[in-house]
Formats: structure tokens, C-alpha cells, sequence
């Protein structure tokens, strides 16, 4: 004997979130529902989030030149998402071996990060170079992330 059970019909249950959610389950043989083998109309089911949100992160320099001092659009975050939380937190940290925040800036507006960065390095010493960290995770604690790095060179190479 071959049976299909149904589960609430009109809402799938991904779209009920973790924890503990009563369905109703109602079995049928051949298109035809078995009252007399369903006792108990509600049952207690538990959906345990285990899935990472995603996103994407997206880095448009690895080197930056020349040393204008200006900010440039290094990177973006974008396409948030998660199956269970409508607002997983998302964390962007920006570090450097030389200068300090004023040196980079992250912005959001409408769904998208932009990590800016200045075009400089200290002096005469060696080259700048800019770790940026993404991590997003979700109410259940699952964690997305990327990094990457950004260099402003001390000079473009020998000279010739």
C-alpha cells in the first residue's frame, strides 16, 4: 500500500520557520483521503535551522594606484538572504597595517554595502594593506563569510 501525506496544503513548512510548528496531516491512497488512518489531525514538528545565509560579495580592486588620496569603491555586499531569518545580521570590518578609519568607509542603503578606500599609504614605508572581513548570520547562528585583501603598493614596480 502506497501513501501520500499532505501537510497544510496552502503553506509549505519552510515558510513557518524554526522551532516547533503544528501541522495538519491528512493521508490519501490513490487520491482519496484515509480518515479512518489519520488519529491524530495536528502534529508537533520541529524545523532546525541549519543552513548558512547567503550573499554576494563582490571586490572590483586588488591594488589600487595611483596615490591620489582618494576614496575608491573597493567592494560590495549585496543579495542578502536567509530561508529562515528576514534579517540576518551583517558584519563588514575593514583593517590596515597603516593609517586608521578615516582611511575606509561602509555605507548601506537599499539592500547593498559599499566599502570604500583611500588610495594612500604612510610615507616612505612599505605598502598599505587592507583586510576586509563580511560575515552574515542568521538568528540561529549559522555564519556566511568572505574576506579579502586590498593593496596600495609602495611603487609600481622597478624602474627601468
Amino acid at each position: 500500500m502506497e501513501f501520500t501525506a499532505l501537510v497544510d496544503s496552502d503553506q509549505a513548512i519552510h515558510s513557518r520557520g524554526a522551532g516547533v510548528n503544528s501541522f495538519t496531516i491528512t493521508l490519501y491512497e490513490a487520491g482519496v483521503m484515509l480518515k479512518d488512518l489519520t488519529p491524530f489531525p495536528s502534529q508537533t514538528v520541529t524545523v532546525v535551522d541549519t543552513t548558512a545565509p547567503t550573499f554576494t560579495f563582490n571586490q572590483f580592486v586588488t591594488q589600487m594606484w595611483p596615490l591620489n588620496k582618494q576614496m575608491i569603491l573597493a567592494a560590495t555586499l549585496s543579495g542578502v538572504r536567509d530561508t529562515v531569518s528576514a534579517n540576518p545580521d551583517v558584519n563588514i570590518s575593514v583593517t590596515s597595517n597603516q593609517g586608521n578609519n578615516t582611511d575606509w568607509n561602509v555605507s548601506h542603503s537599499v539592500g547593498i554595502w559599499n566599502i570604500e578606500l583611500r588610495a594612500d599609504r604612510s610615507g616612505n614605508s612599505s605598502q598599505r594593506v587592507y583586510h576586509i572581513s563580511v560575515s552574515v548570520t542568521d538568528a540561529a547562528g549559522n555564519t556566511g563569510s568572505a574576506s579579502t585583501t586590498v593593496v596600495v603598493p609602495h611603487d609600481q614596480g622597478e624602474k627601468k
